[in-house]
């Protein structure tokens, strides 16, 4: 599916090994999309508008579909608004790397 004229980024199961609780579940299903992440819809007010589709089903035995998450840098506010169904957020905050 494209939304105006975007195609999406598809976050597949092999990409979040690391933040998955069945992780012998998913050896099996690598290639399985989870989410699809549609970048810059709109650019308004300096504000870049993405669309983040997550499909409804169970990953494994009990785990809810989830995003892979992200970090940013510096100072760097988001927003999230649901158009369609419900959703549950976990933000933790970010450990400083140190090299």
């Amino acid at each position: 599916m494209e939304i105006k004229g975007i195609k999406p980024k598809i976050r597949y199961l092999g990409d979040m090994k690391e933040v998955l609780f069945d992780k012998k579940w998913a050896e099996k299903k690598e290639n399985l999309e989870v989410y699809y992440m549609y970048r810059g819809v709109e650019e308004r007010d300096n504000i870049r508008y993405d669309i983040v589709i997550i499909p409804p089903r169970i990953l494994g035995e009990k785990e809810f579909t989830k995003t892979k998450g992200h970090r940013h840098e510096g100072n760097f506010q988001e927003l999230y608004y649901v158009l369609d169904g419900e959703a549950l957020y976990l933000f933790q905050k970010g450990e400083e790397v140190v090299e």
